[in-house]
């Protein structure tokens, strides 16, 4: 109960986020990295370094060398979780199965071998549309210790992470964390724009609503909206903003 109050009193993902790393240290593990990628980024290749949120036991050299290396690019549960995988996974018992490539199976052991991170393992929390959502928790523990904290502990895990991860998701004051690299790309105006696009109504009148924009400037706005986000077309956009709920910062 005192994770739910917290969560719902956090006024910045920064403080939900610490709500949910104590609730995660007190069920036994060491930390967690959450994030969420739109899936405009991944399905038109956008430019923009996904977000994370890490406890500090998450190594950030770990972090730096994962992006710097490329590893989002051979990571099996990022693979996974982007196939509808919905089932917990973990690290090591993944790579005892003999199923991982010789590059995916190079990420977790950089990060055992290298980085003291000797447990790790992710929980999907969303694929497809909107975009992509996980949380990895890392624990110290070996052996016997570390299956008596999963099969203690996992369920409730499995329980808060979701509830963390919808809370964020409703709320436009934490959601926006992600979406903010997305929304720093537009200029003022070409927000209004969209909000007039939003409308439904016929670009022929958008002189009535913005009276300094042009029927055929605002045409060519909506074209450079387009191209910022990777070329789509005015059917796409208006999708990816309904999915995404731009709506809320326009």
């Amino acid at each position: 109960m005192d994770f739910i109050v917290e969560l719902h009193q956090a006024a910045t993902l920064d403080e939900a986020f610490a709500a949910y790393e104590k609730l995660v240290q007190s069920l036994g593990f060491d930390g967690a990295l959450y994030t969420f990628v739109p899936q405009i980024y991944l399905e038109n290749k956008l430019s923009i370094t996904p977000l994370f949120k890490t406890s500090d036991a998450y190594s950030p050299a770990f972090l730096r060398h994962y992006q710097d290396a490329g590893f989002d690019q051979h990571d099996f549960t990022v693979k996974r979780i982007a196939q509808g995988e919905r089932q917990v996974l973990d690290w090591w018992l993944e790579s005892r199965k003999g199923l991982l490539t010789r590059r995916e199976r190079k990420v977790i052991v950089t990060a055992r071998e290298d980085y003291g991170i000797r447990n790790g393992l992710s929980l999907p929390l969303v694929g497809g549309m909107p975009g992509l959502g996980g949380v990895s928790c890392i624990s110290s523990e070996k052996g016997d210790a570390y299956q008596a904290l999963l099969h203690d502990k996992l369920r409730d895990l499995k329980h808060c992470t979701q509830v963390f991860h919808e809370h964020v998701m409703a709320q436009p004051h934490l959601r926006i964390y992600f979406l903010a690299p997305l929304l720093a790309q537009l200029s003022p105006k070409e927000k209004r724009l969209l909000q007039f696009v939003l409308s439904g109504l016929p670009m022929k009148t958008l002189p009535k609503h913005m009276d300094d924009v042009s029927q055929k400037y605002g045409e060519k706005l909506v074209d450079g909206i387009r191209a910022k986000f990777g070329g789509i077309n005015k059917v796409r956009l208006i999708y990816y903003i309904a999915m995404l709920h731009l709506h809320d910062y326009l």
